[in-house]
This record gives structure tokens, sequence and C-alpha cells, in this order.
């Protein structure tokens, strides 16, 4: 959507915080966000409860960019994104109240852009980021192969003793997130982009396909690497490989797969999972079913499980998606009774 006030903004808020910036007659600067909460009602087994949250698999944010042409083909820019997230889904278990949380910084990116390619060094998403999630179905909000807006919740004996929550169980290897790194993308090469960054005890290396089909269709892929003593940005020592692809046909039918792999130093097994997703697209929405498996992430011979149906309807003149979906989740795990987790939900993301 288009705000002359956006802008307005925008820049008076970079002439506040950087000398000069009032003297943008050659830079562009916008203000952008987005408000993002879901409401649901969760089954562990042994409680239940309706849970307000702010959806994580893409929450509420703000976000300042900005950009100058330098000539000869050159650029220069920033993105500065602030996470504003109250009630994250990520950590909202049944049975807890309001989790207030502190203001997060998402981005703090600077970059430059040419014939060579483009380099970003700050903090901002790792080389590999996303590898695991090329996704054309129009339902990623509602669920996709992270599915972070069910990880705070917990699965539990009958007996109702913790045993882990779902993001434990679950993960979809997907490269190292927002951390501080120098990165290098290069031009595209056909309908390939590759992509490395290099930060503190870590390396990512990455490369990207998209490529238009006939009759309005489109397919991509990504596969990413990523090289990690854990230090500040990865959760685990060792290394991890994670690839996807998605198929959007012309008349809106659509396939979506995922599988990952990681190999951390000194442990007894290497976990391992795949996700799958098929859909279909209608004249203002999205349909689709998916299935995610994953085995021995939290402990050797553990095997989860999830099934969902999920459906997006969008507003794209207003920037607004409404959704809801219904899924199950089960955690196998040898001389143990887990409960199944399920629920039902609804929510909504309007951007401005």
């Amino acid at each position: 959507m288009k705000c002359p006030a956006k802008t307005l903004i925008a820049i008076a808020v970079a002439a506040a915080v950087v000398p000069g910036a009032a003297q943008a007659a050659k830079v562009s600067a916008k203000l952008s966000g987005q408000i993002s909460y879901l409401i649901g009602f969760a089954d562990n087994g042994v409680n239940d409860d309706v849970l307000i949250a702010d959806n994580n698999n893409s929450g509420t944010r703000t976000k300042i960019t900005g950009s100058t042409d330098l000539g000869n083909g050159l650029k220069a820019g920033v993105i500065w994104e602030t996470d504003w997230q109250f009630n994250d889904s990520a950590n909202m278990d049944i049975g807890d109240g309001d989790l207030d949380k502190d203001q997060e910084n998402r981005l703090r990116d600077l970059w430059f852009s040419g014939p060579f390619g483009k380099v970003s060094l700050g903090r901002g998403n790792g080389a590999a980021n996303g590898t695991s999630e090329t996704d054309f179905s129009g339902t990623w909000i509602a669920s996709n192969s992270g599915d972070f807006h069910l990880g705070g919740l917990q699965f539990r004996t009958p007996g109702n003793a913790e045993v882990s929550n779902y993001g434990g169980v679950f993960s979809n290897f997907d490269g190292l997130s927002r951390n501080v790194r120098l990165r290098y993308d290069t031009p595209a090469l056909g309908p390939v982009v590759l992509s490395g960054d290099v930060g503190q005890e870590k390396f990512e290396l990455a490369a990207r396909v998209n490529q238009k089909l006939a009759g309005g269709g489109k397919f991509g892929a990504a596969i990413g690497y990523v090289d990690t003593e854990g230090v500040g940005v990865g959760s685990f020592d060792g290394d991890q490989i994670g690839l996807s692809a998605s198929m959007l046909m012309g008349n809106g039918f659509n396939i979506t797969g995922h599988w990952g792999q990681r190999s951390p130093d000194g442990a007894a097994e290497d976990p391992s999972g795949w996700y799958l997703k098929i859909g279909q697209k209608l004249a203002s929405g999205s349909l689709t079913a998916a299935y995610h498996q994953t085995d021995d992430v939290k402990k050797v011979n553990d095997e989860g499980k999830k099934y969902g149906i999920e459906y997006v309807h969008n507003l794209k003149d207003h920037g607004v998606e409404l959704y809801g979906g219904l899924w199950k989740a089960e955690l196998d795990r040898p001389g143990t009774a887990v409960e199944d987790l399920s629920g039902v939900f609804v929510g909504s993301r309007v951007k401005f």
C-alpha cells in the first residue's frame, strides 16, 4: 500500500538519528510494519485452554528501510527492523498468563549492490536462512516447515509430567536466522543466486533457484549449508544441511517439500526431518494440507509427527490476511507414554 505519511515519518526518524539525513533529496526512506495475532483452542491430552498469541510465524514488527543511488549502477541502503511481540506464540503454553516480551532488535543491516551482486554487513539474515522454507502455497502464515506459532506447547505424559515442548521436538533445519555477519549474494546467474556469509564461529552457503512456468506458474528451490560452533548464533556445534522446493501451477495447484539433517559434533544420531504440503489457490485464498515428521531432534529415537489443514484468505489490496487451521501433533518416545497435542486456530495479519 502506498502511504506518503509513512515515507515522511521514516525520513523524520532517519533525520533524528542520522546527521544530515534531512538532506535526503537523493535518499528514499520507508516505514512499514504489521500486527499479527491469532486465537486458538489447544488440548495437550491433560488440559486445554484458549490461547491468544502473537503469531511467531510472522510476528508484530516495525521496519524502516532507506536507499540511495550512488550512480554507475551502484546503490547503498539500510534496514532497521524491530520486533514488538506480546504473548509470543513460540513460547506460550496452555495455562500461561500474559507473557510480556521486550522489543527485540531483529535487523540492523547496511548493504551495497551493483553489477557485482550485493554485500550486507550487520545484524541480518544468514545466507542460508529460509532455504528450508521455499513455499508458494499462500498459507505460510498459517503453517510452514518451521511452525513457530506452536513452539511453546508442551507434550505431557498422562500423569501431566512435562516431556518436551513442541519446538524442541520439531525442526526444519533451516539456515541461521538473524545474526551479525558479512554476507555476499551474487547477481542472478540465470534463475540462480548464490550466497555466503561469515560470522562469529560460523559460516553459511546457499543456492536459490526461481523459475517462471507456463500459464502463470512458478518453481522455486533452495539448499543451505551451515557450519557453526554454537557461539551466539547457533544452538548446536556441528554442521547442517536443509533444502526445499515448491511448485505452483497455472491452475493454482501447488506442492511444497522440505528435507533437512543436522550433524552435531559428538552426537549418537544425526537428527533429520521432512515436510510435505499440497494445496490449491482459489480466487482470493489458499487451502492446504500438510505433514511434518522429524527424528532424533530432542532425544535419540524420538519421532515427531504433525498433521494440519490450513486456509488463508488474502485481501491483497488492503494488506490484510485472515487465516485458520486444524492441527494435531504426536511424539513417539520409546518407553514413555506421551499425549498428543491438538487444536484449532484463527488469526489475522494486517500490514501497513
